[in-house]
Order: structure tokens, then C-alpha cells, then sequence
């Protein structure tokens, strides 16, 4: 996963200097946009590699608070649209009437649901909206929050390894969109160390759907 891009930068970057006095502007520009996004491609990749590390060790701690869910939510959906610009999918939320107050740390939650919309975004092929909902199942101390999205699904096959590192479901369209394949591996180990569970449902060319607990306060 490292080689790649690194490979990829060397390669414009020996060709620009080994062919600079006969590369002409427009080639020159778009050789070093090349190692740019490969750049980027690898500095994610790294953070995301050093946030798995973090997780995995036994003392990674959880910074819990009592938060309000749907307004850290709402919040969320404001912050990725814009980092998307325009080019995301609507996202719906569907909310308890009653403001639903959680113990969480909202750092590590804001990872989560971010990871899981752009997951959507760069996977669900064909999708044309995501829903976000809370649920305050009756009589537990939990609740359930879901992320569903009418893509194209995935196959019984695929939905046993979504949450292992490096797994993609579309190796070659997950690269040029810029997946690392971490993203959901970062997901568990999150939702885990809260002591709460992470699951999928998807069935091919009808959606999927993210589901996953978080303790009331």
C-alpha cells in the first residue's frame, strides 16, 4: 500500500529531471500534480496507519463525555459537505423527537460516522442519498445508530471482510477515488474500544447499512 504511491512519485519525479529541458510546461504541470496527489494519497495513508497503531495498543484510552448525539451529528453532515463541495450526496438525518445523550469520546466519534459517509461516498456506486439514523430501542441502555445508503450494495462474500485493513470490495476504483482501505478497520476498533459492536447489511444493487451501538449516559 506504501510502495504504490511512493513508486508513482519517484517515477514523474525522475522523469522530470531527467527530461526537464525537453518537458514542456503543460507536461511539467501535470507530472508534478501527479506527485501532489500521490503525496497526499501517502500522508493519508500514513495518519491512518498511525491512528490503527494507536487504537491497537492495550492502554489506547477512550476520553469519554456525555454528549448530545444528534447535535454532534448534524454538525458532522455540516463539516463534510463542505469538505466535499457540493459533490456529496444528500444526507438525510432521522432522529428521536428528544435530544439523545450518549457516553462517548466525540473525538473517536466524529472519525466514525465521517469514515462511514465517506466510505459511502467512494464505494456506494450509484448512490443518490445517505440517511443517518438514531434509534432509542425501549428499555436498553444503548442506543443504535445506523448509516444507509441506496448504492450498489455488497455481496455476502465481501461483507465478511469490509471491516479487515487493506480489504476493498473494488480495488481499482477504491485506489483512484482514494481509499485506503483502513477506514472501516479504524471504524470497529473505535466502536470496540467503546465496548459496543459494529455491523453491516447490504444486499446487492438495493444499499447498505452501517449499524452500530453507543451506550446512553
Amino acid at each position: 500500500e506504501l510502495r504504490t504511491p511512493v513508486s508513482i512519485i519517484k517515477g514523474f519525479a525522475d522523469s522530470i529531471l531527467n527530461d526537464y529541458e525537453t518537458l514542456n510546461d503543460s507536461r511539467r504541470k501535470d507530472f508534478l500534480s501527479k506527485i501532489q496527489k500521490n503525496a497526499e494519497r501517502l500522508n493519508s495513508l500514513v495518519e491512518e496507519l498511525l491512528v490503527l497503531a494507536k487504537l491497537e495498543k492495550p492502554e489506547a484510552t477512550i476520553q469519554k463525555e456525555d454528549l448530545d448525539l444528534c447535535a454532534l451529528v448534524k454538525n458532522i453532515r455540516e463539516d463534510f459537505c463542505l469538505q466535499q463541495k457540493g459533490t456529496a450526496p444528500p444526507i438525510n438525518l432521522k432522529f428521536p423527537v428528544n435530544p439523545v445523550t450518549i457516553s462517548a469520546d466525540p473525538e473517536k466519534l466524529v472519525r466514525v460516522f465521517e469514515n462511514l459517509l465517506h466510505n459511502a461516498t467512494i464505494h456506494a456506486e450509484g448512490l443518490t442519498k445517505i440517511v443517518v439514523k438514531i434509534e432509542e430501542p425501549v428499555g436498553q441502555n444503548f442506543i443504535i445508530c445506523e448509516i444507509e445508503d441506496d448504492g450498489n450494495g455488497v455481496s455476502q462474500e465481501d461483507q465478511t471482510m469490509l471491516f479487515e485493513r487493506f480489504y476493498r470490495v473494488d480495488k481499482s476504483r477504491s485506489r483512484n477515488a482514494g481509499g485506503s482501505g483502513l477506514g472501516l478497520s479504524i471504524v470497529k476498533h473505535i466502536v470496540e474500544a467503546h465496548d459496543q459492536s459494529i455491523s453491516v447489511r447490504s444486499t446487492p444493487n438495493k444499499g447498505s447499512t452501517f449499524s452500530f451501538t453507543m451506550k446512553k449516559a
